[in-house]
C-alpha cells in the first residue's frame, strides 16, 4: 500500500458523492492519456463520446435539479471498454483505465460499495506503474517506484485532491476547486501534457 492505511481509511469514509468526485478528479487527471491514445489510434468518436459522458457526470454534481441516470452512463461506459478477448496495446490499457475511472465515478453514487475512491486511486497509480514497467522492460522494485518522480507526483496529486474534501463541503464549489487544481497541474498521471 503506497499511501498507507490512514489514506485509505479517509477514502472509505467519504460519502457516495464525495467518492464519486474523487474518482471524477482522477478521471480528469487521466484524460490527456485517453485523448492522445485515441488520436494515435484514430478513434475520434471514442474521445468525443468520452468527453460528452465526462461533462454529464460533472453536470450531475453541479446541478442538483438534473435528471441524469448515472446507472445508464455506467452501462454505456461498459460498452466503450476494449473487448476482453482482444490483445490490448499500452495505449488501449490507458484508455481502459480512464473509462473505468469514470465508470467508478458513476457507480459510487448508485451502487456505493464504499471502495470506489480506492478503486480510482489504484487505477491512476497503476497507470504510472505500467508506464515505468514499459520503459524499463521489467517490473521495478518497490524502492525504485517510491523514488521515481512520476510516482511521487501522483502520490502528491492524490493527497492534494483528498485535502480539498477536508476543506470544502459544497459539491459544486468542490468540483470547481478540483478543476482549478487540474488546470494548475496540466499533466496527466503518466506525464502527458494536457495541451498535447
Amino acid at each position: 500500500m503506497f499511501f498507507g492505511a490512514k489514506f485509505y481509511q479517509k477514502l472509505h469514509k467519504l460519502s457516495p458523492w464525495q467518492q464519486s468526485l474523487f474518482a471524477l478528479a482522477l478521471t480528469m487527471h487521466q484524460k490527456p492519456n485517453l485523448v492522445l491514445c485515441c488520436e494515435v489510434g484514430k478513434q475520434p468518436e471514442l474521445a468525443l463520446r468520452f468527453e460528452q459522458l465526462l461533462e454529464e457526470v460533472k453536470t450531475f454534481h453541479q446541478d442538483k435539479f438534473n435528471h441524469l441516470d448515472l446507472a445508464e452512463l455506467a452501462a454505456e461506459l461498459e460498452t466503450l471498454l476494449p473487448a476482453l478477448d482482444q490483445e490490448l496495446s499500452l495505449g488501449d490499457l490507458y484508455v481502459q483505465d480512464t473509462l473505468l475511472s469514470l465508470q467508478v465515478a458513476c457507480e459510487a453514487v448508485f451502487l456505493h460499495e464504499g471502495s470506489e475512491a480506492e478503486q480510482a486511486s489504484n487505477l491512476s497509480l497503476g497507470g504510472v506503474f505500467r508506464r515505468l514497467e514499459a520503459e524499463s522492460g521489467a517490473e521495478p522494485d518497490e524502492d525504485e517506484l517510491h523514488e521515481h518522480p512520476l510516482v511521487e507526483a501522483e502520490l502528491q496529486f492524490q493527497l492534494s485532491v483528498l485535502r480539498l474534501f477536508e476543506s470544502e463541503s459544497n459539491r459544486s464549489q468542490l468540483l470547481g476547486r478540483l478543476e482549478q487544481l487540474l488546470e494548475h497541474k496540466r499533466v496527466s498521471n503518466i506525464g502527458i501534457s494536457a495541451d498535447a
